[in-house]
């Protein structure tokens, strides 16, 4: 199973903001990513959009939009 650090960057992609840690259900709902851990318990995330999904480093990128 592929379980995925997330990260949260703003204008600068060096500053990752870790967000979550082994995701492996990641969904739009309501306006937000809804992040799920191995376990299923839920992180929800707002006014970002996914970046990047990179399975050979298991990160998902979520780029802030303007207004976070």
């Amino acid at each position: 199973m592929c379980e995925f650090n997330v990260y949260r960057v703003g204008e600068n992609p060096e500053d990752k903001e870790l967000v979550a840690k082994d995701i492996v259900i990641v969904k739009s709902q309501d306006n937000r990513i809804v992040l799920l851990n191995v376990l299923g318990v839920p992180v929800y995330v707002e006014s970002v959009i996914i970046r990047e999904v990179n399975t050979m480093t298991q990160e998902l990128i979520l780029q802030k939009t303007d207004s976070s």
